[in-house]
């Protein structure tokens, strides 16, 4: 491979991703590389970016931040809606993030958890 190789996973004109590990071109939804294995970075796609007040960020990013508000609204304000959209926003972010992930998952468990215990001390009188 010359030097003139895709340095990183991109994808070509007609959806194709590339690796950036071994250049191969692989199908467009594609997560692992057909030819050595390794996982194709998807941020480098167009197809996953959105753009932010004028500036491209992948949606990774938008769901992280997301999932944090959701997870600490869901302590005050309807916990099962609040706590739920920020647990799919932390499986959304687990896929190119394994450790915030799960950061935002578990927080927003254990804040759906004290905003429903909450919610009942508050129905009960306690």
């Amino acid at each position: 491979m010359n030097s003139a190789s895709v340095s990183s996973a991109g994808s070509k004109g007609d959806g194709l991703m590339i690796c950036k590990h071994c250049g191969s071109e692989n199908k467009p939804n594609a997560t692992m590389c057909v030819q050595c294995g390794r996982p194709l970075d998807v941020t480098d796609d167009p197809r996953h970016t959105v753009k932010v007040l004028g500036k491209k960020t992948d949606m990774t990013t938008i769901y992280a931040i997301f999932g944090f508000l959701c997870a600490g609204t869901a302590i005050f304000f309807f916990p099962p809606v609040f706590g739920g959209i920020g647990i799919w926003c932390g499986v959304m972010v687990k896929k190119q993030n394994i450790k915030l992930g799960m950061t935002i998952f578990m927080l927003s468990v254990v804040f759906l958890i004290i905003g429903m215990i909450a919610g009942m001390m508050d129905g009960i009188g306690i």
